[in-house]
Formats: C-alpha cells, sequence, structure tokens
C-alpha cells in the first residue's frame, strides 16, 4: 500500500523533472527571442540586432555590444570603442546616460523609452521616442517632429541593446552629424582655438549687433542668447539649440534656401558678389558681400553696413544680415 507521502514525494519529483524540462526547451527559444529588426515606415528593412551585433541590411556589423560598451564595427578592441552606456531599463522611470568613448562626457539621457540630448529632459532636446505599440512591435517617433519614423520587431532586449538600436538609428542621420559637429566644437573649447571671425553693424554703438564665428558656429558676442546660436558644417545651417527640420538651411555653394521644402519667398542666390532673393525680388533683400564689408546693394547707408573681420562663410553672413541669425 503507497502511503500518502510517498505519493506527494513521487508527484513533487515528477513536477520537477517536467519543470527541468521546460526549461530546457524553452531556453532556446528565449534566447532566440533576443533579437530586434527595424524598418521604416513603408517596412523596409533598416538595421537588425543579434547576437549582440547591429547589423545592416547587407550584413555588414555596425556595432557590437559587450556588456554595457558599444564598439564599432565587428570588434572588442580599446581603438574601437564607441559609447558606455549606463541603463538597464529604457522604458521605466529610472534615468540613464549613455556617454562618449572616455566615458566622462554624457551624450544622452533616457527616460520612459525617451532619449534626449545631454543630460536635461527639455522637449527641445528630445531625440526620439520608443513607444510600445503592443508586446512585439516597438514605435519609433521622431523627438522634434513628432512623426513615426519606423517601426522595430523586438522582444525581451536588454537596455543596452535599446540603447545600442537608438545610436543606430541617431548616427544614420542627422542626429549624427550634429552630435558630430558639437563634439568638434567642445574639442575646440578644450584647445583654445581662437574666433576666426566676427562682424559688426557699424553705426550701434551697443554690443547687441556684434557676431563671432569660430570655424563651426556663430553667434551673438556678447549676453546670453544661445537661442540665437547657429552652426554650419559647409552644407546645412542649423540653431545650436533647440533643432528642429523646420530651422534648418541648406547651402549648395549657391543657393541658400529652408531645408524644409521648396519655399520661392525664402530661396536666395549668390553670384559670387552679392546675396539675393531669386524668385521673388526684393531691393531691400540683396545684399553686396565683400572680405571686409557687407551693405545693401541699392542703400549705401551708413547705418546699414556691416564690418566684418577674418574669415566667415557667404551663407553664415547672410544669416546674420537677413535677420535670420537673430530668432
Amino acid at each position: 500500500m503507497v502511503t500518502l507521502s510517498a505519493t506527494v514525494m513521487r508527484m513533487t519529483h515528477l513536477l520537477k523533472v517536467l519543470i527541468l524540462s521546460g526549461l530546457a526547451t524553452l531556453s532556446p527559444l528565449l534566447w532566440a527571442q533576443e533579437s530586434a529588426r527595424v524598418f521604416d515606415n513603408e517596412g523596409q528593412l533598416l538595421f537588425s540586432y543579434q547576437d549582440d551585433q547591429i547589423l545592416s541590411r547587407d550584413d555588414e556589423v555596425l556595432f557590437t555590444l559587450s556588456g554595457n560598451i558599444v564598439f564599432y564595427g565587428d570588434s572588442r578592441e580599446k581603438e574601437d570603442f564607441a559609447y558606455l552606456i549606463r541603463e538597464k531599463d529604457v522604458f521605466d522611470k529610472r534615468l540613464g546616460y549613455i556617454y562618449d568613448a572616455t566615458g566622462a562626457n554624457v551624450l544622452f539621457s533616457v527616460h520612459k523609452g525617451n532619449f534626449y540630448f545631454g543630460t536635461g529632459r527639455f522637449n527641445d532636446q528630445l531625440l526620439l521616442e520608443m513607444d510600445f505599440s503592443n508586446s512585439m512591435r516597438v514605435l519609433m517617433v521622431d523627438g522634434q517632429e513628432d512623426d513615426t519614423i519606423g517601426y522595430s520587431i523586438a522582444s525581451s532586449l536588454t537596455g543596452q541593446a535599446w540603447c545600442a538600436i537608438f545610436l543606430t538609428w541617431m548616427e544614420s542621420g542627422k542626429v549624427g552629424e550634429r552630435l558630430r559637429l558639437e563634439q568638434e566644437l567642445e574639442e575646440q573649447a578644450r584647445t583654445g582655438d581662437d574666433i576666426v571671425g566676427r562682424m559688426k553693424l557699424e553705426w550701434d554703438s551697443g554690443f547687441y549687433y556684434e557676431w563671432e564665428w569660430d570655424g563651426k558656429r556663430i553667434r551673438p558676442r556678447w549676453g546670453n542668447r544661445p537661442e540665437d546660436e547657429w552652426v554650419f558644417d559647409g552644407e546645412t545651417l542649423m540653431p545650436y539649440w533647440g533643432n528642429s527640420v523646420q530651422d534648418e538651411w541648406e547651402w549648395d555653394g549657391q543657393y541658400l534656401k529652408p531645408a524644409w521644402g521648396e519655399v520661392p519667398e525664402l530661396t536666395f542666390i549668390w553670384d559670387s558678389s552679392s546675396f539675393r532673393p531669386f524668385w521673388e525680388y526684393r531691393e531691400d533683400m540683396d545684399w553686396v558681400i565683400e572680405e571686409s564689408l557687407a551693405y545693401p546693394k541699392w542703400d549705401r547707408s551708413y547705418e546699414r553696413e556691416w564690418t566684418i573681420e577674418g574669415t566667415i562663410p557667404v551663407p553664415v553672413i547672410a544669416i546674420v544680415v537677413l535677420g535670420i541669425a537673430d530668432r
């Protein structure tokens, strides 16, 4: 006769066997789920995450993740160190950070699925929002435009993996260009590089209409006016703070125009001597730009002349004299 206690022991043993067997079967499946694919709005694959690596659509290794360290390419060598991640769960309320390769400077902040530029959590610093639409799909929303730019199919990813996905998106577009430009500016500030150009509205005896150019950034020489600081990379002019595509201007060496679309009244042309509206000509916006002077072509009033010292690119001078830079 089998006692009750013996029966319980047998059932307990059987349950343990079933649990261990189930875990053994399930573990490879759970491991296989630690992958992701990121698509654009049309469903075209942009890149994927698998086995701690970010792969392009052509299976080129873009990043390798090792713990909380992100390396460029298929590498875990010190010279390929790209980012340091301090984040466990990008979707919870705890604040996480992504550092540069030195581990000393915060590049991005992470909070509740939102990625911000720098250490703040202000709207003009929001770069990307990750929004769970269901258990498998995560929407990718541009932080400035508030438009869905794509989505990812993933499950059971670590916070570091989500950060690597964000970094891949970031480096693929203008956000990456802006980051590299700002890193150059920070390095320039650390090395003490001098200002390479200045311009001033000649008639004004105050300080408001004085600007300085450091080779990357045009900004007011005096006063606290961060909203009026602009950066130029040779092709794009954009505000240094609070940048969105509506604030960007494109320069191709001849035409300066808004980056967000064709706006005839805001399209200008440079003909090697003067800068003027291209489609809708207006005399008051036709400016002659010389080596050390800028003035309206049809109005040589002394109070409207700008003096220029050093070397400043033509489109940078243009946004100042046209009033675009002063927001």
